[in-house]
């Protein structure tokens, strides 16, 4: 059925009018816009405002392929190579250690291998629009810490083309060696091309009349943007991939700077609308019927994700605080796991039901995020020793309680 824009316009309105209530009652809570943002999808979805979800989810996409178009903008190329061994080692231990831990809990629960498999990809997997924009909100992301945690995401967004394919052939299908082929070839490719023209090795000309108009710029970054995410998408790998690579060639030119600006308010609208249709996910009513299993595995996930992660970047070169503070950043359950359990459902590897739950448990992953980050903070924070003195200084004891010698540093 075909909406005329008088009938959408009362539902962007009210869509527009929860996203801004939340968002103003969370602020004074010093909450990140982004759980603003996730429990609008969920006051939607049960007040029943919003019918058609996959429109918001095509135009949720296009906010993440932004988001990632913008990251490539302002990252530092160069520092992100040096950075090549903590993202590869890190992801590939990282993958390889949640992936043991649901094959033991698995072995306990009498799960296939293929479905720990499955398991494992799933909550190995972080948020790369949930942690950027909380490293952004933090100004985190171009600290030490979040050019790691860029290279990782970077690297586990890479990870999920050979996950899928793996994924893909636990349906007895064989896998073609032509798409195999052609995402390799694809990836060396694309990669190649943008070392060679962020190097300058290779100049691409651009009209004097385009250089000196901001209007045409703008399009033309968008261009760049959604063509190589488009390019990506054809050899089968991420289009957010290919959008971050677009950022990346296009603040290699000078006189870019200020496209950012132009297409910011953009970014901030489709980033919104991902987040919502998120929110949109959550099932209120099966959460309520399995509330304790829900919430104890998110748990459980936030645990061993933050212990995985720290373990990796400690023996990886990081110092302990700084360890743990990336490892539950790390800790939630990333977008692209909706799509490896749809394929897990899909191959028949999970029922329904537990692919409700697995919807569940991810969707709520990055809903509780941020203060899981802030307990976190707030854990390596504590100093038993400024407690106990505190309350020596209660009982007037303080003299005979040895003083700490100036403030302690904050390793993160």
């Amino acid at each position: 059925m075909v909406v005329s824009i008088e009938q959408a316009i009362p539902t962007f309105l009210l869509v527009t009018f929860v996203i801004i209530l939340v968002s103003i009652i969370l602020k004074l809570f010093k909450q990140p816009y982004v759980i603003a943002y996730l429990l609008a999808g969920v006051l939607l979805g049960v007040l029943g405002i919003i019918s058609d979800k996959n429109q918001l989810s095509l135009l949720g996409e296009l906010g993440i392929l932004l988001l990632m178009f913008f990251i490539g903008m302002e990252i530092s190329l160069p520092r992100l190579i040096s950075k090549w061994g903590v993202a590869i080692l890190g992801t590939f231990f990282q993958i390889l250690l949640s992936v043991g831990a649901m094959y033991l809990l698995g072995h306990f629960l009498n799960w296939s291998l293929e479905k720990s498999l499955l398991i494992g990809f799933i909550i190995s997997l972080s948020s790369t629009a949930v942690i950027i924009k909380i490293l952004e909100e933090l100004s985190e992301l171009h600290t030490k810490i979040g050019q790691n945690i860029l290279g990782i995401l970077i690297v586990q967004d890479v990870a999920v083309v050979p996950m899928m394919i793996l994924v893909g052939s636990f349906t007895g299908t064989e896998v073609s060696l032509i798409d195999l082929g052609v995402k390799i070839v694809g990836a060396v490719l694309i990669t190649v091309g943008l070392y060679l023209i962020v190097t300058k090795k290779i100049k691409i000309p651009l009209p004097k009349k385009l250089i000196n108009n901001r209007e045409l710029q703008v399009f033309t970054s968008l261009l760049v943007c959604f063509g190589l995410a488009s390019i990506t998408s054809v050899f089968g790998l991420s289009a957010a991939l290919g959008a971050f690579f677009a950022g990346i060639i296009v603040s290699s030119y000078r006189g870019t700077e200020w496209a950012q600006e132009s297409l910011h308010p953009f970014k901030v609208v489709f980033v919104a609308l991902f987040f919502v249709y998120v929110g949109l996910m959550i099932d209120i009513s099966f959460v309520k019927e399995n509330w304790k299993l829900i919430f104890g595995l998110v748990l459980f996930v936030f645990l061993i994700n933050t212990l995985i992660n720290s373990l990796i970047l400690k023996f990886l070169g990081s110092k302990t605080k700084e360890s743990i503070y990336a490892g539950s950043l790390l800790a939630q359950v990333g977008e692209f796991s909706f799509l490896i359990g749809a394929a897990g459902l899909a191959s028949g590897l999970i029922q329904s039901t537990e692919y409700s739950l697995i919807i569940s448990v991810i969707s709520l992953s990055l809903l509780f995020s941020p203060f899981w980050i802030n307990l976190v903070k707030r854990i390596i924070k504590f100093d038993p020793h400024s407690i106990l003195q505190e309350f020596a200084s209660q009982f007037e004891i303080v003299d005979n309680f040895p003083r700490s010698k100036g403030k302690r540093k904050n390793n993160y």
